[in-house]
């Protein structure tokens, strides 16, 4: 739930609101982390098997949400983006070791 609020509120972000890259890495980043504050907040109230239905429930409810709002989130396609904000070395099958060192680095980062 919480990855796939962070991604599609950076794809939104960048496709619908036309946000530079970096500015809506951090607000994704932001916007997931709220997102998992409030429904950690609603699930930490319960345990055992009742904390794992929560839970469950949340990942749905977000699922039906990305499936219902097919105009903003693409629906059952997803979305499909436009490149030119996101830097070359980013983008394309041959650049796929720069990926790999990028998503490295923000895994040491983070």
């Amino acid at each position: 739930l919480y990855f796939g609020a962070g991604a599609y509120g950076l794809g939104i972000a960048l496709e619908h609101f036309g946000v530079p890259l970096f500015p809506g890495v951090f607000a994704a980043l932001i916007g997931g982390m709220i997102i998992a504050f409030v429904t950690g907040a609603v699930a930490m109230r319960v345990s055992g098997i009742p904390f794992a239905m929560v839970t469950l429930a949340f990942a749905q409810a977000g699922s039906v949400l990305v499936r219902r709002n097919s105009a903003i989130t693409g629906g059952e396609e997803g979305l499909s983006l436009n490149t030119d904000q996101v830097p070359d070395f980013l983008v394309g099958v041959i650049n796929t070791r720069n990926l790999y060192w990028f998503a490295l680095a923000v895994l040491v980062i983070v």
